[in-house]
C-alpha cells in the first residue's frame, strides 16, 4: 500500500468517526430537548408561534373550518376557498358568503378565545394546538380544545377558567407578534 493510499484510508476513517460522533452528539442534544422528531422515542411537538393558531401546512386559521358555523350550525363546517377572508394577516375560510360577511362585520364575536389554543393548555401556562372538531360555545365565546378529554376536564374543573384567563397574557407574550 502506498503512502498516499494509507493516508486516504486514515483520512476516510477519521471523517467517518467524526460524522458518527457528531450525529451521536446531535441525537443526544435533541433527544434531551425533545425537538428532533427523527428520533423514534421523541414525539414531534407542534411548533407554536402565532397569536392565532394557524395550520402549519396551509396557513389557514382553524384548519380551514368556518368559525361562524359553530354559532349558526352548532358544528364545525369546512370553509371553501371562494369564501376566504384575510383578518390580521391570517386567512379564514367560510362555508358561505353570508358567514364571511358576518365575520368581516364583527370578527371578535367569531374568533376563538385564547387565539384558538386549547384553554386547558393555557391554564397550564402553555400554548397547545387545538383540534377544531373539539369545541364549546360558552357565554357566547368559542373555545377550541386539543381533544375530548381536555373539553371534559374544562367542563368539570371551573378553576381552569380562572387560570386560563390569568395565564393568557403570559402565554400570548411568548408567541410571535
Amino acid at each position: 500500500m502506498t503512502a498516499n493510499a494509507r493516508h486516504r484510508t486514515w483520512f476516510d476513517r477519521a471523517i467517518s468517526a467524526a460524522l458518527v460522533l457528531g450525529l451521536c452528539a446531535s441525537a443526544a442534544t435533541t433527544s434531551a430537548t425533545g425537538t428532533d422528531s427523527r428520533l423514534p422515542s421523541v414525539p414531534e411537538l407542534p411548533r407554536i408561534s402565532e397569536l392565532v393558531s394557524v395550520q402549519q401546512n396551509s396557513g389557514l386559521a382553524l384548519d380551514g373550518i368556518d368559525p361562524v358555523s359553530y354559532f349558526t350550525s352548532g358544528r364545525a363546517v369546512g370553509g371553501r376557498p371562494q369564501f376566504e377572508f384575510m383578518h390580521k394577516g391570517i386567512v379564514w375560510r367560510f362555508a358561505s358568503a353570508a358567514n364571511r360577511s358576518a365575520f368581516a362585520r364583527n370578527p371578535e364575536v367569531y374568533t376563538p378565545i385564547f387565539g384558538g389554543y386549547d384553554p386547558v393548555g393555557v391554564a397550564g401556562g402553555r400554548a397547545v394546538t387545538s383540534d377544531p372538531g373539539h369545541f364549546l360555545i360558552a357565554d357566547g365565546t368559542l373555545l377550541l380544545f386539543r381533544n375530548a378529554q381536555n373539553k371534559s376536564r374544562w367542563l368539570a374543573e371551573p378553576d381552569l377558567h380562572i387560570l386560563a384567563q390569568r395565564n393568557w397574557s403570559a402565554v400570548e407574550a411568548q408567541l410571535v407578534h
